[in-house]
């Protein structure tokens, strides 16, 4: 089973720009895994948009139990016809989408709105992504589909966008990602259930950091409003559980020692040392996150082939045989 990529970035790629979204380095695909904590939603609020915006989150309080553990599959749910992925943490947490090169289309599923728990079947479906994805990028389109809620069966209509709205630097604790992009998606409906009527407002503020395909950070507010319940809102604010465990920081650093990478630029080939002899996976990756090269560390050493690679910034990951990162960084290849 692959993993998603977790890779941080740091000031060392603070020459690279934000990226663009695609269904490559953005769309949940099968096989996918990734899990997160839950943070304190106290006084947070999802900071300003535009381009070279700073978004500081460096005090918020993380919570040290998972709250999630989602896995991406094949959609096997006749119920969702047209959703080709299935994302689940449980069966009580799972959202179907339809994942194409163009865009990323949402289906619904099972969701919980302030101890509510709501089961949405989009006939018109909400737009989560529109493909290739960067700063002022947005899709709009009504939706429309079946709702099971308060032990009630109904129908609803409503409208849903999704907009990049902001580039920039996102600060959390111990760590501050460069080139970040925050999409917003964000949808109302408005459900007729029969005996009484009901609205359900979501918006979530998704933070992506450069090769990093899950969302590093998600601020996400539900509200459901009714007669029978009256106005109950809830906001659920995430951090991938190993946000920082992939970072390099200098326990890490000393796995590998002092490395050696060389010529940079480079032309026909690259090479990888490191002072110690260690055994490990090396990942190429374009500046949108696309996995171009893979290769072995062997006894500390490796050369990459850069001749079929188009001139520009890559990045280059060591990886252990956990799957941790223990080293990242950058290098040009011009021919």
């Amino acid at each position: 089973m692959k993993k998603i990529l977790f890779l941080s970035s740091f000031a060392l790629m603070a020459g690279l720009n934000a990226q663009t979204l695609t269904q490559a380095n953005n769309a949940p695909a099968s096989g996918d895994t990734y899990s997160t904590y839950q943070v304190d939603s106290t006084g947070l609020t999802p900071g300003g948009s535009g381009s070279s915006v700073t978004w500081n989150f460096s005090s918020i309080n993380t919570h040290s139990t998972i709250l999630s553990n989602y896995v991406c599959a094949s959609n096997s749910n006749g119920t969702y016809p047209s959703a080709n992925v299935a994302v689940a943490a449980s069966t009580s947490n799972v959202s179907y989408y339809n994942s194409g090169v163009n865009a990323l289309y949402y289906y619904g599923g099972v969701i919980t709105v302030a101890s509510n728990a709501v089961n949405l079947v989009f006939a018109a479906p909400a737009p989560f992504a529109k493909y290739p994805m960067s700063l002022g990028t947005n899709s709009a389109a009504a939706i429309s589909g079946s709702v099971t809620a308060m032990s009630l069966n109904g129908t609803f209509t409503g409208n849903a966008t999704t907009l990049l709205d902001g580039t920039g630097t996102l600060s959390l604790p111990s760590m501050t990602f460069a080139n970040v992009t925050r999409v917003v998606n964000s949808q109302t409906l408005n459900a007729n259930m029969g005996i009484t009527t009901a609205t359900i407002n979501q918006i979530t503020y998704s933070f992506y950091s450069p090769l990093a395909k899950a969302a590093i950070f998600s601020i996400a507010t539900s509200t459901l409003s009714s007669p029978m319940t009256g106005v109950n809102s809830s906001t659920v604010v995430t951090l991938l559980k190993n946000y920082i465990a992939v970072g390099i920081n200098e326990a890490k650093a000393s796995i590998v020692g002092e490395i050696k990478a060389f010529p940079n630029p480079a032309n026909s080939s690259f090479q990888i040392v490191t002072a110690n002899p260690i055994s490990a996976n090396v990942q190429v990756l374009d500046i949108t996150g696309k996995v171009v090269l893979n290769e072995t560390l062997s006894n500390g050493k490796t050369e990459i082939n850069t001749l079929n690679l188009n001139a520009g910034i890559y990045i280059y990951k060591i990886i252990d045989n956990n799957g941790a990162v223990i080293s990242i960084n950058k290098f040009t290849v011009a021919h």
